[in-house]
């Protein structure tokens, strides 16, 4: 398989904006009611933006290539239960409706769905050896049929609201994944000089913030379903930028040292949402002409404080999560080894 050890700070630090952003679409999600025209149009412009971030975490992962990995597994698992039982104490004392179901969530947060990434992300995981397989093994141009056949049936479907795929649904995850590797073993030839794959990207994001004005003009109310939803648009832009960033390298050890903290702001930072919008008035900014400069600054500062918050989880609970880790391992190394008996003796009787 191939693969790549040394982490790019330029991929890295491409995560760290991606998550930063899309704290801002969750920030903007609670506001977009009560703020004035003037600032949808700038809201519509982040949202074409950083509609991207979710896209470039799962490319990324083609990207570098996933693998199934039982202690990263079980380390995950900690630390989504530990943020979902978080959310779930936030949300008591800060007066939200909680009840069973949400108990039940906050005990099984990858079976229910509660956050819809990282149950998609853990069946990457445990497939990643069949998915990377099929992925080596055809032809590349067999590959390229398939992402660019994945891409107009899934764009065509996406007209249909019955049959439209959901944008956080597995297949979507996998034709990222798939596109990522993609572009690790074979690159794109399309563009003799790098910075035309940038012109691109830019140009097509141009077009859909356009259309998305358009139609936000014509219906009355902000909207920007063209970017969240035309298949081809946002998914293509996605693969342009990111095959442009690439091929600029860069090495710097902080940058890598905070990305390692990404994924626990997308568990953690619903849940410090959740305070500052409960003991902060925010009613004064939603007319105000610079709301997106206030968003993007709101949304490092909650980013910041989870990765506190992740710096103290490691502190306390780092113990217990590596005899949980321990466990883990020889739980899966026992059902490994009573499987491989069962499977001898259906072989030589």
């Amino acid at each position: 398989m191939t693969t790549i050890r040394e982490r790019n700070s330029v991929i890295e630090l491409l995560r760290i904006v991606s998550v930063i952003g899309i704290v801002g679409l969750h920030f903007y999600g609670q506001i977009k009611d009560y703020i004035s025209f003037n600032n949808i149009i700038w809201e519509i412009l982040y949202c074409d933006i950083f509609c991207m971030s979710v896209p470039f975490f799962i490319i990324i992962s083609g990207y570098y290539s996933v693998g199934f990995n039982y202690e990263k597994l079980a380390k995950l698992h900690m630390a989504i239960v530990f943020y979902a039982f978080l959310d779930f104490f936030v949300r008591y004392k800060c007066g939200i409706s909680v009840g069973a179901i949400d108990v039940i969530k906050s005990f099984l947060p990858i079976v229910s769905y509660k956050y819809w990434y990282y149950s998609c992300y853990f069946l990457l995981l445990i497939f990643s050896w069949g998915i990377n397989y099929f992925i080596e093994q055809i032809p590349q141009k067999m590959l390229l049929c398939i992402l660019i056949g994945w891409m107009a049936i899934v764009c065509s479907l996406n007209f249909i609201p019955t049959f439209g795929f959901r944008t956080d649904d597995f297949s979507k995850m996998l034709f990222y994944y798939v596109a990522g590797r993609y572009l690790r073993l074979y690159g794109l030839r399309i563009f003799k000089k790098d910075n035309s794959y940038l012109l691109c990207g830019t140009i097509m994001l141009v077009i859909s913030y356009m259309a998305n004005l358009l139609l936000t003009f014509v219906m009355g109310k902000g909207l920007s379903w063209f970017a969240n939803d035309y298949f081809i648009f946002k998914e293509v832009t996605v693969i342009m930028l990111f095959y442009y960033m690439t091929k600029k390298t860069m090495n710097n050890s902080v940058v890598n040292r905070l990305a390692s903290y990404v994924p626990f702001v997308y568990m953690g930072e619903e849940s410090v949402r959740r305070v500052l919008f409960y003991y902060t008035d925010f009613s004064w900014m939603y007319d105000k002409c610079g709301l997106i400069f206030v968003v993007i600054l709101l949304s490092t500062l909650i980013s910041l404080l989870v990765g506190v918050v992740e710096l103290i989880r490691r502190f306390v609970f780092g113990f217990f999560e590596n005899r949980y880790v321990n466990l883990k391992k020889l739980v899966f190394f026992k059902i490994k080894s009573i499987s491989g008996i069962i499977l001898d003796r259906i072989c030589y009787h």
